[in-house]
């Protein structure tokens, strides 16, 4: 499975590097420790942490591997993540999982957990205003 890391979200993210098999959420949370599950409360979980762990990931996949600040390019056929099996972004505290193109899960290492329920559209349909009254 291969994978690609960023900082970042959208137009904006920073390609940090791929690795073109061992990229399965699975493979790189037991390789790496990618998601930190086992973090304690005194050790926080940052953009270096997440940087950290997927250079490990790349050079542990060596020569299966491509990072960006080695002067690596982007090693794929595909012009964007979307072709990828799997991409990692870390942004504001939060590692996003995306496959093929779609966000999956998302992890908050240091514990923070943010709920991502649909809204009552019912409720708040303008056509029903007593809905939910």
């Amino acid at each position: 499975m291969k994978a690609d890391f960023y900082i970042g979200l959208g137009d904006n993210a920073r390609w940090l590097g791929t690795v073109l098999t061992h990229g399965a959420p699975s493979q790189l949370d037991q390789e790496v420790d990618l998601f930190n599950n086992g973090a304690t409360q005194e050790t926080d979980y940052t953009q270096e942490t997440f940087i950290e762990r997927a250079k490990n990931a790349v050079d542990s996949n060596e020569p299966d591997g491509a990072w960006a600040d080695d002067g690596d390019t982007w090693p794929h056929d595909h012009n964007t993540s979307v072709g990828t099996d799997f991409a990692y972004a870390w942004n504001n505290g939060c590692i996003h999982v995306f496959e093929e193109g779609y966000m999956v899960a998302q992890y908050y290492p240091n514990g923070a957990r943010r709920p991502s329920a649909f809204p009552d559209m019912v409720r708040r349909h303008p056509a029903n205003p007593r809905a939910g009254s």
